[in-house]
């Protein structure tokens, strides 16, 4: 009966657009008033006492300050108390799912997320709904997609979780089935146009073949794992000029050698972080919850979010958050540090999790994202961070 209250949770996690339910009047979904729920019932006030839960401590006191000074301080300050809310109870969501052994059977969720967007995806490209020679956002076709960024986090996320799940148990079967899943996750996000996720999700990937078959990570661990990813991602540009032609969208946007088509998105990239320095010089406690977008000149390129979501609650909450997002950072750092050093004594599902975990927190670098998938993973941080790495603390 219990797992029947997941539900919610589970579907706005895999597709927040379609299987999301807002009661009427409510502010916030169905899945998030159970996280809510979850998380009063299992609420424990340790997990305040936390470098992580301080981070976000000061990058939401930050958004409320300019919440406050915002020329719409009922929706920031609403926003606000909603994502103060989210991460606490998350938390306790987090212990939940530790408490009532759920954490064992995440496979089943992450198979399901998988296979979800994978088949999207590749049902989209395969029936000509999409093709090479367009941008994966673009609407020119008259046909409804999600952010390109969503999907691919998704199939990301998922395939870290798998790869590592099957990877781990060696075994010609379970070795199949990884590099099968990464595979075609790959494919997915290549045609998804999504440098980033391909990028990060090739990283930990290798990450995860050494630690395979060494105890703990060294400098010639760390170099060597370098040198499987660089050797994966050189492949990239041949996998992405079988779609189309060399001028198709898929294969311009992974040719690294095309250094017109290059440099252009990196100028774009400049232009966004030379206007968010910008506006931090301009407005030291920044611009709200509700319209961190940055501006750089060009009718067709305002509104900008930053693709960042650290930089972007710097943007929304000035100075202040941005000591919170500096010391997030930091402390991500120590936290992830400090499970590779105990990475071969900890359980295969909780290193799975936290892997997934991992590649989720470093695509946030480029991309922007909140959701009820960010509190999920952020509140099961929180709690292992408290619970489990207590000494880093």
């Amino acid at each position: 009966m219990e797992f029947f209250y997941l539900i919610p949770i589970i579907l706005e996690s895999i597709d927040f657009l379609k299987f999301s339910f807002q009661p009427a009047f409510s502010p916030i979904s169905l899945g998030t008033f159970v996280i809510w729920v979850y998380g009063y019932l299992n609420y424990n006030k340790d997990f305040l006492q936390n470098r992580l839960t301080t981070s976000f401590n000061i990058i939401v006191i930050g958004l409320l300050v300019s919440g406050v000074l915002t020329e719409t301080p009922g929706n920031d300050l609403t926003r606000t108390l909603a994502l103060i809310i989210g991460i606490i109870s998350s938390v306790g969501f987090g212990r939940f799912l530790f408490k009532s052994k759920y954490i064992e059977k995440l496979y089943i969720f992450f198979w399901g997320m998988n296979l979800y967007w994978v088949y999207y995806v590749l049902e989209l490209y395969l029936t000509g709904k999409i093709t090479a020679e367009y941008h994966f956002n673009s609407f020119n076709q008259g046909i409804e997609t999600v952010n390109s960024h969503t999907v691919s986090i998704a199939i990301s996320v998922s395939v870290i979780y798998l790869f590592h799940h099957y990877f781990s148990k060696g075994g010609t079967k379970n070795n199949l089935i990884a590099i099968t899943l990464l595979g075609a996750s790959i494919y997915a996000m290549l045609i998804a146009q999504t440098r980033s996720n391909v990028t990060f999700t090739l990283l930990v990937a290798s990450l995860i073949i050494l630690l395979k078959f060494n105890r703990q990570i060294k400098v010639q661990q760390l170099v060597l794992t370098l040198g499987v990813f660089l050797l994966l991602v050189s492949y990239i540009p041949d996998l992405a000029s079988g779609f189309g032609d060399s001028e198709s969208s898929i294969a311009k946007r992974f040719d690294v050698n095309d250094e017109e088509y290059q440099t252009s998105t990196t100028n774009s990239r400049k232009l966004v972080y030379l206007a968010f320095f910008d506006r931090l010089t301009n407005e030291f406690f920044g611009t709200g919850i509700i319209r961190p977008k940055l501006y750089i000149g060009s009718d067709d390129a305002t509104n900008l979010l930053m693709h960042n979501q650290y930089a972007t609650w710097g943007v929304a909450g000035g100075w202040i958050s941005l000591i919170g997002v500096i010391m997030l950072i930091v402390s991500l750092i120590t936290f992830f540090s400090k499970f590779f050093s105990l990475y071969h004594t900890l359980e295969s599902n909780v290193i799975s999790l936290n892997l997934a975990i991992l590649v989720y927190f470093i695509t946030l670098f480029t991309i922007d994202q909140s959701g009820i998938f960010f509190f999920v993973f952020s509140g099961l941080l929180i709690y292992q961070q408290t619970i489990f790495f207590s000494k880093t603390n």
